[in-house]
């Protein structure tokens, strides 16, 4: 008995076999229609099988002819609705991978104003932790250009944020002289990960109740500047990755940032505030050291949102000076 064409299954290997080769604009025409008529199921299924960035890249708009992304760009927003959050969260990250055009980040604002509650959460967690560069930082505040497309993003993401209890934490922590001894504190090789501070993150990423949270909420504040590419960015992420610490988000700095510890207090104070709008419904924890301008970031913290920050630790390189710390 032949299979039925219209399971999930055939409908992804037809679209495959259309992406293997050279993808024609009837093609693409037809790849747009199986999505169009495909089973909410379905669709998921597909979504969350197909290799959506090579999707993404082969179907065209056309100089002469149909714009064909374009169609299957507003098709997909159509059919936000339809898409689970793993499916609306891998439709983000492949639109991430190339510089966004309106109509797509129309489809990435059209995706995170239909979730809601618990489930926004999970979708900026999953955006967040996608090993790369493209964290959800980068896609508000970079990748999507318009400013009105923005603030209405960050305006659901504040008014969601009042339907989530209870608040747990998002774990902020410095890299050099927090996790590794390597430019000030001269009492270890260099890169040796201090004893007990592995466990240590841990802990605080299970949260602040009986209960352990969901892990994945450690977020690395660094003053390593970003690099066109996220080079330096992956870099220092392998390097913490053979240390032992699980993939995380790293909100990384700028290379004038690195000409003063109090600009390097000022950047990491400008990550955290645009962190914390992405993130409203969590409170925050910070662990740094008081060799470059940390201390300083700690204490602006509680300054300026005491209600948001359940804490800050330095770890103590230099001598404990109370007019720094």
């Amino acid at each position: 008995m032949d299979p039925d064409p219209t399971t999930a299954d055939a409908l992804l290997e037809r679209i495959e076999a259309m992406l293997s080769g050279l993808t024609l604009p009837g093609d693409e025409r037809a790849i747009v229609a199986i999505l169009e008529h495909a089973t909410a199921d379905d669709l998921n299924e597909i979504v969350t099988r197909v290799d959506l960035e090579r999707l993404f890249a082969k179907v065209d708009d056309h100089l002469i002819g149909a714009d064909n992304f374009t169609a299957l760009v507003r098709l997909l927003t159509a059919r936000v609705p339809d898409l689970h959050v793993e499916s609306r969260a891998r439709v983000v990250g492949a639109l991430q991978l190339g510089r966004t055009k309106r109509v797509e980040e129309e489809l990435v604002a059209a995706i995170l104003l239909a979730t809601h509650g618990a489930e926004l959460s999970t979708l900026k967690n999953e955006i967040d932790r996608s090993g790369t560069h493209h964290d959800l930082e980068k896609l508000v505040f970079s990748d999507i250009d318009s400013e009105d497309l923005r603030e209405a993003i960050l305006a659901h993401l504040t008014r969601e944020a009042a339907t989530i209890s209870p608040r747990t934490w998002k774990v902020l922590c410095d890299i050099d002289d927090t996790v590794f001894a390597r430019l000030h504190d001269h009492r270890y090789p260099a890169m040796t990960v201090y004893p007990g501070v592995l466990a240590f993150l841990d802990e605080l990423d299970r949260g602040p109740g009986m209960v352990p949270d969901e892990m994945g909420d450690l977020t690395f504040v660094t003053a390593r500047p970003t690099v066109i590419g996220g080079f330096i960015e992956g870099h220092t992420r392998q390097a913490l990755i053979r240390a032992g610490v699980p993939p995380s988000t790293i909100l990384t700095g700028s290379l004038l940032a690195l000409t003063s510890h109090a600009r390097m207090a000022d950047r990491k104070l400008e990550m955290f505030n645009r962190y914390q709008l992405l993130f409203p419904e969590y409170d925050f924890v910070f662990i740094g050291d008081n060799g470059q301008g940390d201390a300083e970031f700690g204490r602006r913290m509680l300054e300026m949102t005491p209600e948001a920050v359940a804490a800050v630790f330095i770890h103590d390189i230099t001598g404990y000076d109370p007019h720094e710390t």
